[in-house]
């Protein structure tokens, strides 16, 4: 009989605590449904809209619009645009403007060009006696081979040329020896160059359409500029005799080699 009664009592508290966590649980539902936002919230997890992973999102991108913050440092404002051509194959080209003085180039030519023998003024006498004025627009173009097969993927090698001119104004009289100009004292430097370079592209982004870009080229630049030839005993307007440095109808040329440039791109891809 006492058996009986322990199995009866034992019987009724498990009813109990069934009942019990039933009410428990059908409260905790009805407040789930209370604070659980709508389905079209931006809150709500469970929003099919938020189901969606970037992964889902990713971009094929065939073409990228680029900035290229490190020749800033060079005082040119670039921009660059990349259009696949084939897979791993692409054209590159660039638009900007420089609005001021390139100065590492300025400081090559001081240090490195040829003063003919002091019968006419070097790019780097000029540079050195002039303050700059203007540019014409800065153009480049080039192709680029990856290296994994893919663009904007991995490493890449490419090949560029670009075109810029410099128009500077010249000081009345060198720096170097203190003689006088004579002729127009506007001095253009037409600049191209070519160059073959590598570096590494990669993307990111919550999209991934972001790109990246590390480069380093390496080639030469051709620089024509106003010859100015160094005349003796030419009789001033007050009946002195003076060496002047007088600018012709030629033109004299400079070239940096190696040129070598170095940078950092980041674009938006589409």
């Amino acid at each position: 009989m006492q058996l009986i009664r322990s199995r009866i009592f034992i019987g009724f508290l498990f009813l109990n605590f069934f009942v019990t966590a039933q009410v428990i649980n059908e409260r905790d539902n009805e407040l789930d449904k209370k604070y659980t936002p709508p389905q079209n919230s931006l809150f709500n997890n469970l929003n099919i809209k938020n189901n969606q992973s970037s992964s889902g999102n990713d971009v094929e991108i065939e073409n990228a619009i680029k900035f290229c913050p490190t020749l800033l440092l060079r005082q040119k404002v670039v921009f660059f645009y990349e259009r696949e051509i084939t897979k791993g194959f692409s054209i590159n080209a660039g638009l900007g403007k420089a609005f001021g003085e390139d100065l590492f180039e300025k400081a090559f030519l001081e240090l490195f060009s040829n003063n003919y023998e002091n019968k006419q003024l070097s790019a780097g006498d000029l540079l050195a006696s002039a303050k700059y004025d203007d540019s014409s627009p800065f153009i480049s173009v080039g192709f680029r081979i990856y290296y994994s097969g893919n663009s904007f993927d991995g490493g890449f090698v490419d090949f560029n040329y670009r075109y810029e001119r410099l128009d500077y104004i010249l000081n009345p009289t060198i720096s170097n020896g203190g003689y006088r100009i004579e002729g127009s004292n506007r001095a253009s430097f037409k600049i191209n160059a070519f160059s073959f370079g590598f570096g590494h592209t990669f993307v990111g982004g919550q999209k991934n359409n972001i790109t990246h870009e590390l480069f380093l080229n390496f080639g030469i630049k051709l620089i024509k500029f106003p010859e100015y030839k160094k005349f003796d005993n030419v009789v001033s307007q007050f009946g002195n005799t003076e060496t002047v440095y007088r600018r012709t109808t030629a033109e004299s040329s400079a070239r940096i080699l190696p040129s070598f440039n170095m940078g950092y791109v980041f674009g938006f891809g589409f």
